[in-house]
This record gives structure tokens, sequence and C-alpha cells, in this order.
């Protein structure tokens, strides 16, 4: 993974939904009536927390950490109007369950009060045998119906959120974690027809021919700066209108880009042909770093 950097984040004045979630584990049903993105923004404390109001779900099978690490555990976050929190930790193929925890989440801002938006949510588990953690936040896309939130841990030692990995085993807690909810949202965007972009996998489609992407700036770091204010993965990217559009794949590429893994959450460069469908699908710090060793 690239290092820190002094790059400031993406906005948060990231147009989200103002509906109230459904519950996590049904599926996104395609046939249901979509919600059409309400415009509501980031850019109040009110809009922030309303936001954060629903029903979340950590589920991804490798985390977002230095290694890509596979993980095997889920987390359920409910958070209501009060801004009281529960988490549910388990096992996503036994059901086992880690742990569960209650909690309040508090709105703060990494440069103090003042007249600043919050950025960072604080969550105080009280008397748990687990710390809760201050957590940078960042509205990521909308897709599918889901709308993607990442928290980045901002403090030192342990957080809550370690226990997605099996860091008793020595494993990396995630660099940033990924939470989503359904709210059902109608993605307004079309496929980017004959053009070369760098953009994030959030999801394959219900066809499992088509992939959710997400255009943006892939701003990587080449040194490690140990003064960064902000995680390196917080600074990996800027979205300037962070929703997905569903892109089909040309079927000649179609064998070639399926029979290679992708990861939620990471950068990719994208080529698509006159009809908006993708003929390359590459790594995006692969296919830099395969340029840099094939320069003259």
């Amino acid at each position: 993974m690239s290092g820190c950097n002094k790059a400031e984040p993406e906005n948060t004045d990231a147009i989200v939904s103002g509906k109230i979630p459904l519950v996590v584990e049904e599926p996104f049903d395609s046939e249901k009536e979509e919600v059409e993105i309400s415009g509501i923004n980031l850019n109040s404390e009110e809009g922030i927390k309303e936001y954060l109001i629903g029903e979340w779900i950590s589920d991804k099978e490798t985390l977002s950490d230095y290694l890509l690490t596979e993980s095997e555990i889920n987390c359920n976050m409910t958070i209501n109007q009060d801004l009281n929190v529960n988490l549910s930790f388990y096992n996503r193929y036994t059901d086992e369950i880690i742990g569960d925890y209650m909690g309040q989440i508090n709105l703060d801002s990494f440069e103090g009060k003042g007249d600043k938006l919050p950025d960072l949510i604080s969550i105080d588990l009280g008397d748990s045998d687990w710390p809760g953690g201050d957590y940078f936040f960042l509205h990521r896309s909308i897709y599918d119906g889901k709308s993607v939130m990442s928290l980045f841990f901002a403090g030192s030692g342990n957080g809550i959120f370690d226990l997605l990995a099996d860091i008793h085993n020595f494993e990396y807690a995630p660099e940033e974690i990924l939470f989503e909810k359904i709210t059902e949202e109608k993605s307004q965007l079309k496929p980017l027809e004959d053009k070369e972009f760098y953009a994030v996998y959030w999801g394959t489609g219900s066809d499992g021919k088509s992939l959710w992407l997400d255009e943006v700036q892939w701003t990587p770091t080449e040194e490690y700066d140990p003064d960064a204010l902000y995680p390196s993965r917080m600074t990996l990217y800027h979205d300037d209108f962070p929703e997905s559009a569903l892109y089909g794949i040309a079927k000649e590429s179609m064998s070639n880009i399926l029979g290679n893994p992708m990861y939620a959450g990471e950068v990719y460069f994208v080529q698509t042909d006159k009809d908006g469908n993708i003929i390359d699908f590459e790594d995006a710090a692969y296919r830099q770093y395969i340029e840099t060793i094939n320069e003259p």
C-alpha cells in the first residue's frame, strides 16, 4: 500500500440519502421501487447524524490493510437517532458470536470544535473489555441500492474494529473499515464510453458479468510520511461525485477480467469501448509497478 501523505481528505459534502435504511441482512431486490437520490449532503452536523443513523454491515472477505488479509468476521452496526450504537461481531460461516457491544457515538473534529464540521466519530463502550476508539469517516459511494462508508482509526493502540481481524495471530487490523447500509437509492450515472480512467470497484452486478465502478482521481504517494495528518488510505483517491455506475464487460475480455481477484474499495485502471463496456481492468498499483520496472 502507499505511504501516508499530507493531502486533504476528500470533501465530506457528499450526496447521500436521507432515508432510514432497511435491515441490512436482506439482499437488495432490483424489483423493489428505488429511491431517487435526495440531494441531502453532509454540510451540517444534523446531516451527518442523519447519514449515520441506520443499520450498517461490514462483511468483506478481505480487509483493507497492507496485506489484503482474509477475514471471516462480520460486524453489524446499528446506530439510532440518539447516536446509541450496537455492535455485533460474528463468524459469517459458522455464526459463532465473537462479541456484542453497546455504547455511544460522539461527533468530534480533528482540528477542534470551532467552526469545523465533525470528521471524527468517537465510540464510547463504557466499561467494556474493549476500547471503542476514534475514527475518521468518509462517505465513499452509492451502488446497487446501498451506501458505503469508510472508517479510519485515528488513535493509537487498539480499537473495537480490531475484532474484524485475527489479531491474536498477529494479523493486521483493517486500515480502512468498509460499512454498507441498504438505502434503495438509484444510481443516476451511466458508464463512461471509449475512455481510460481510474475507478474504485465496489461489487459485481447480479448477472455476474458486470461491475459497479466509481470513477475517481487516484492520488498515490511515493514515499512514507511519518508526519502525515491522515491515514494513507484516506487520501488514496479523491471522488468529486461519490456514486457508482454499472459497467458491462466486453465479451472478449470477460474471462480475463473475471478470472482475476477483485477487492471492494480498491482502485483499478479501467478502459472502456465505444459502448461503455470494459475491455481492460487492472489493479492500479500493480499496473504502475509494472510500468516503473519496464521504464528504460
